[in-house]
């Protein structure tokens, strides 16, 4: 007998690639949104990465995953939390300037997620968004989740440690998300 597996959840993968359709998709609007129709308006991300990379355009955003943990008392279910990590990275000359645009960037990525989440979940299981190339293939759609599997998209908290340290590049200040995703795939 041929092996079959008796889950067919696919975990953290396709939710880090809708993430990054859903981002990709409502960017421009967020960012106009976030800094008050700030002129010249903040740049949407020109790079995406799935794993931590030297960045070699900016604006760039990561998403990948942190861990994931599963329910022992779910039965019949893959019941899991996904924690994932988010980082935003941009550039400019003034730091200050760079200490005031990363958080619209933080603000605007933050709305998107939760939005997305509390007011058109289906963005969760499209598979009609285009993802961004690279990294994956030109014209690659989104994925979507299996239908009903998504339980919750929780932004738990925003970092901006590298503010608060000495500059080890004049340029270019990150900041990052903490996203806790809970699915339930059979």
């Amino acid at each position: 007998m041929a092996w079959t597996s008796k889950y067919a959840a696919k975990f953290t993968e396709p939710v880090a690639d809708q993430m990054v359709a859903i981002v990709k998709r409502d960017i421009v609007a967020a960012l106009a949104w976030a800094s008050g129709g700030a002129t010249p308006p903040l740049q949407p991300f020109v790079e995406y990465d799935l794993a931590l990379l030297p960045v070699a355009n900016f604006p760039a955003l990561l998403v990948a995953p942190q861990q994931e943990s599963f329910d022992d008392e779910s039965e019949q279910t893959r019941h899991q939390t996904l924690r994932l990590f988010v980082s935003l990275a941009i550039t400019n000359q003034d730091r200050n300037r760079l200490a005031r645009d990363i958080q619209v960037y933080v603000r605007a990525v933050d709305a998107i997620l939760n939005s997305s989440w509390e007011l058109s979940v289906q963005d969760f299981y499209a598979t009609n968004l285009p993802l961004p190339s690279p990294p994956y293939g030109s014209g690659s759609l989104s994925p979507g989740l299996p239908a009903g599997s998504l339980m919750r998209v929780f932004v738990e908290g925003h970092g901006y440690d590298e503010m608060r340290r000495t500059a080890t590049s004049a340029f270019a200040m990150a900041a990052t998300l903490a996203v806790i995703v809970e699915l339930e795939e059979t």
